[in-house]
């Protein structure tokens, strides 16, 4: 199913986002492999907005708002 499928991981540089595209993180599991994702909205001019601060399946948090440098991981 969809929830099997590996993440695929664009290189910097191959592709520039557009406005409205999604950034997943992969969650890490205390086991092998990854059991969910963090999301984010590509804003446009290198910057995300995602909500943070939320617990569990809690929706409460705060929207932020970061450059894409910071939340990328290299």
């Amino acid at each position: 199913g969809l929830l099997a499928q590996p993440f695929h991981f664009v290189p910097n540089g191959v592709a520039e986002p557009q406005p409205g595209d999604l950034f997943l993180f992969p969650l890490a599991s205390a086991g092998p492999g990854w059991w969910g994702a963090h999301a984010g909205i590509y804003c446009g001019d290198g910057e995300i907005i995602h909500l943070e601060g939320s617990s569990g399946t809690s929706p409460s948090g705060i929207v932020a708002k970061h450059s894409k440098s910071h939340l990328l991981r290299t």
